[in-house]
């Protein structure tokens, strides 16, 4: 994805209030369907948000393995702050403080 590209899924993905519940509700790697409760939304909603905050890099996916070895998916931010603002030159500029 280039760097256009990037800041137009971030951009839109911030728009929607749903997918900023959702990064509120995400402090620790949390299921799905937690997420879900905490937002109020259904299941199907919670992973079409997911996978838009997937591909704005805004979000990942987490396998994880438990004690008796069977597996979970946790979804965890990949940042800690965004910033967008605006140049000199008025081109838009994304910047996010990575984990």
């Amino acid at each position: 994805m280039t760097g256009d590209e990037r800041l137009r899924a971030t951009v839109s993905a911030l728009d929607d209030p749903t997918c900023r519940a959702i990064l509120e509700a995400l402090d620790e790697p949390t299921a799905a369907a937690t997420l879900a409760e905490r937002c109020d939304v259904s299941s199907s909603t919670v992973y079409r948000k997911l996978e838009r905050l997937q591909r704005a890099g805004l979000v990942e996916r987490r396998v994880v393995i438990r004690a008796d070895f069977s597996q979970t998916v946790r979804y965890a931010t990949t940042f800690d702050e965004i910033s967008i603002g605006v140049d000199d030159l008025r081109a838009a500029q994304l910047a996010a403080d990575g984990r």
